[in-house]
């Protein structure tokens, strides 16, 4: 799955809201395979 993709689904509301690391990048947990193993 792409990048772009994450960040859409996030923006959608169909995964958790990311948080991020403090050099920005995102931090994805196990809360976020299980949510987008449901979407998909």
């Amino acid at each position: 799955m792409s990048s772009s993709t994450l960040r859409h689904y996030e923006s959608w509301g169909r995964i958790p809201k990311v948080e991020r690391a403090a050099n920005g990048y995102r931090i994805y947990t196990k809360g976020h395979a299980e949510a987008l193993f449901i979407c998909v």
